[in-house]
């Protein structure tokens, strides 16, 4: 079985639920003692009705034992994952959630280990520009990420790699390159991160339009752009 994200929540809690089941580990609850098993699998512990027997009472048997089925414990596991932790890593990386102080129990959680990163990147908002890390290439785009401690990762789609369509070239860049882009949406419900190379050239085209003139008025957008850039360097001394 491939699993694409293998190292999350639920490609570890599937992967980890076999090896269980496969070497018969148990372990202690809040009420209990629990030993591994395949209660709720539609196939393994499911049951069908093939009639009655000689006293007219209900005869059932296992749904895996009337169709062929794999067994899971057999099951080969593989997959990716967006993240290079190895997979006995993702598996114990936990945090408590919540404690039992009577019985001196836990319960624990992979999913909220990690901070929030949108709240570690100090609030960022739309129209804010932040330098990335490129981490992947690929042909549709690039991957960055940007923050410090917990990165945000993001994706930059081809067409926002630049305003020049002859830039617009995935391959021109290498993993491990730094780019400035503007953040161009905030999704708090997704808690996901769009960022645009093109719209940060074109906010600062159109803010050194505005600061050192237009083309309507004869300058040419080289005149324009160079005397933003004797700015910028004014700026700096």
């Amino acid at each position: 079985i491939m699993l694409v994200g293998l190292g999350g929540n639920n490609g570890t809690t599937f992967t980890a639920g076999i090896l269980a089941n496969r070497k018969g580990l148990s372990w202690r609850t809040k009420e209990r003692e629990v030993k591994a098993n395949y209660l709720g699998s539609l196939t393994q512990c499911s049951t069908v009705r093939l009639g009655n027997n000689a006293v007219g009472d209900p005869v059932h048997i296992p749904l895996k034992n009337l169709l062929p089925m794999v067994e899971p414990n057999d099951v080969e596991i593989g997959g990716w994952d967006i993240s290079g932790m190895p997979l006995g890593d993702a598996m114990q990386k936990a945090k408590v959630l919540d404690v039992d102080v009577e019985k001196e129990r836990i319960s624990l959680g992979i999913k909220q280990l990690a901070g929030d990163p949108l709240e570690e990147a100090g609030g960022i908002k739309r129209g804010d520009t932040v330098t990335c890390t490129v981490t992947e290439v690929t042909t549709g785009g690039i991957e960055v990420t940007f923050g410090d401690d917990n990165p945000v990762k993001a994706f930059i789609r081809k067409s926002d790699l630049s305003r020049d369509r002859a830039e617009q070239r995935p391959e021109r860049f290498s993993v491990g390159d730094k780019v400035d882009a503007r953040v161009t949406n905030v999704d708090k419900a997704t808690r996901r991160v769009s960022v645009s190379i093109k719209a940060l050239e074109v906010a600062e085209e159109k803010e050194a339009v505005q600061q050192y003139g237009s083309a309507d008025s004869g300058a040419s957008l080289g005149d324009i752009l160079g005397a933003a850039l004797k700015g910028q360097d004014k700026g700096k001394e």
